[in-house]
């Protein structure tokens, strides 16, 4: 037998330490994060996932409590990473933490892939080192939002050089105002600061800069305008038409909307789009506008016997109108402009034709409890979608079929709180539609493409895992009318019960649902009270109370039967849900000697609901 040379007894030698070395950290290391691992700026070497998930929890909950806290020019601005609000509905979370996918990012380090992978990933985190950034998701627009009206009266964009047309009976005079240089704030980098405190869960102050807002027009660059703008103001009056009705825009009116362009670094003479808009929208769509009239139908054992045809309905397209009315004022001579006007209507066809002939999925939800704001707005949210129309094919996007959100679609406003201000928010009620169209679609066995759980568990949407939240313009609910019919979209409210009916034509597909598991659950913080002039000295209004925080699912199952198209099949998908801990706010009327902004007062636990 050959003899092994040294160099040879070396190599084995360093081999059977490393596999002793491989074995040993097995061992040692078993189910803990292995050596060079960090969380952020944490070392978090040989803990397992039940340490992390501590550690974890311990520094959101900071972030939670503390609030992301942002200075420009010593103007304290503390945004919490929870919106709430006096209707759950209007509740959402700014930032969302998912502090036990971090835990697992941790543990998980080492231990994916092939062993060439696992031994790789242990050598960069022993030499290198391996930071796992926080989970989460940022609501960026959102916060951005918030820091803008905070600042918004210590930043100032940049003004540009202005037409100014004064007319009288004699003479048209002509000023151009001079421009100014602005100042603004740089929030998108407050944005990058934010996450990477995130990141490296840093509980930080972030600090806002700012930058010079230049002009894009200057009063220099105007040169020759006054022939331009004589021409389009000797073309008044001006006469906007629709039927049997006109509106005239005099000489007055319209110098109101002339402005300056820049165009390929000249400057041009061009009309203010937002000013056309503003009065299309007050003084001729109100003439115009009507709305259509929704199909009746009779019932009779359960099938949809007779129809009523609608009637259509009218509205001013105020953005074609616009493009219109810039293009005839500047490019020709003519005088009278008829307006663009859409006909709408719910159907255009019989809907016996459209395969409407029986309920396919009935859903429901119970709102008692509710207050009369957010009773009204469930019933104008379901009165909008009352006869609506779904496309084989169509993906049906409930925000989108919501429409506008306000007071002149009948809507009324709730409370919201961000941070230390409260002001009124419309939306409240909506996600009460949102969960029942969700379980109607589930009940019809529909492929759901879009749905998203509320942030913490609401009453009115029990069991937990069975809601879908929206908010304009996201989250949304969306699913896809995969049947060969038309579905129509019917409402009804029994007392504090409200149902969805989708009609079509069955196609023998079942659908059904397992009951919800629900399981992680974990307290509340306790009650925080905030100090406010908006209610009388002591008087006490508390969002809705504390909630536990949990995770849910359930399993959903559509089984298709065979046809002579195609055999028989079954779809199964799994929702998931993930609720926080939802802290009770509660606002406090401020006592005129009180300075103190905030009070925390430990609360009750939370008797866990039934369905646990």
């Amino acid at each position: 037998m050959k003899q092994l040379s040294q160099k040879q007894w070396i190599g084995l030698l360093i081999i059977a330490t490393m596999i002793v070395a491989y074995f040993s950290l097995e061992i040692i290391y078993h189910n803990r994060v292995y050596p060079g691992v960090k969380l952020g700026n944490i070392k978090v070497s040989g803990l397992n996932k039940a340490e992390l998930d501590i550690i974890l929890n311990n520094k959101i909950s900071n972030f939670e409590k503390n609030g992301l806290t942002f200075y420009y020019q010593g103007n304290k601005t503390i945004i919490q990473p929870k919106t709430l609000s006096f209707d759950p509905d209007l509740s959402h979370s700014l930032i969302d933490f998912n502090f036990k996918k971090t835990s697992l990012k941790a543990i998980n380090w080492g231990r994916e892939g092939n062993l060439k992978d696992k031994i790789n990933q242990r050598l960069i985190a022993l030499f290198q080192g391996k930071t796992i950034i926080l989970s989460y998701n940022l609501k960026e627009e959102e916060i951005i939002k918030l820091l803008r009206e905070n600042y918004n009266n210590l930043e100032f964009p940049a003004q540009n050089a202005e037409l100014e047309i004064i007319i009288n009976d004699t003479k048209r005079q002509i000023n151009i105002r001079p421009e100014k240089l602005g100042k603004v704030i740089k929030y998108e980098n407050a944005l990058d600061q934010l996450k990477f405190n995130l990141d490296n869960l840093r509980d930080e102050n972030i600090t806002l800069k700012d930058r010079t807002n230049y002009p894009i027009i200057y009063k220099e660059e105007t040169v020759n305008l006054d022939a331009k703008i004589a021409e389009i103001l000797n073309k008044t009056p001006l006469t906007l038409s629709s039927a049997n009705k006109q509106w005239q825009i005099n000489e007055y009116l319209l110098a109101t909307w002339l402005t300056l362009k820049k165009i390929n670094n000249n400057i041009k003479i061009d009309l203010n789009e937002e000013k056309i808009s503003d009065y299309l929208q007050d003084e001729i769509a109100p003439n115009i506008d009507r709305k259509p009239v929704k199909a009746e139908f009779t019932i009779e054992d359960d099938k949809v016997t007779s129809f009523q045809i609608a009637e259509k309905g009218m509205k001013l397209i105020i953005d074609s109108n616009i493009e219109k009315i810039i293009e005839e004022l500047l490019q020709t001579n003519e005088k009278n402009i008829p307006l663009i006007v859409s006909e709408i209507a719910y159907q255009t066809s019989n809907n016996l034709d459209l395969g409407i002939k029986e309920v396919i999925g009935t859903g429901h939800s119970n709102f008692s409890g509710s207050s009369a704001s957010r009773r009204t707005n469930i019933e104008v949210g379901a009165e909008t979608l009352n006869g609506m129309l779904i496309k084989p094919g169509q993906e049906f996007s409930l925000v989108e079929s919501l429409g506008d959100i306000d007071a002149q679609a009948g809507y009324l406003p709730e409370l919201v709180i961000k941070g230390n201000e409260t002001i009124a928010e419309y939306g409240g009620g909506l996600c009460q539609i949102g969960t029942t169209v969700f379980r109607t679609a589930l009940a019809t066995g529909l492929p759901i493409t879009d749905r998203r759980n509320h942030s913490y568990r609401v009453s009115y949407y029990e069991p937990a895992g069975t809601d879908a939240t929206i908010y304009d313009p996201t989250p949304d609910f969306k699913f896809i009318n995969d049947t060969s019919n038309y579905i129509m979209i019917q409402y009804r409210i029994e007392n504090n019960d409200i149902y969805f009916d989708f009609w079509g034509t069955s196609d023998n597909r079942i659908a059904s649902t397992t009951y919800p598991t629900i399981y992680n659950i974990t307290a509340p913080p306790s009650t925080k009270y905030i100090e406010t002039d908006t209610l009388a000295p002591k008087k006490i209004k508390c969002t809705e109370r504390a909630h536990n925080g949990a995770d849910a699912f359930f399993d959903y199952t559509v089984t298709y039967p065979e046809t002579n198209e195609k055999i028989a099949e079954i779809k199964e998908k799994r929702f998931y849900s993930h609720y926080v801990p939802w802290q009770e706010v509660c606002l406090i009327g401020k006592e005129k000697a009180s300075t103190s902004t905030e009070i925390i007062i430990e609360n009750k636990p939370e008797t866990e609901i039934s369905s646990e």
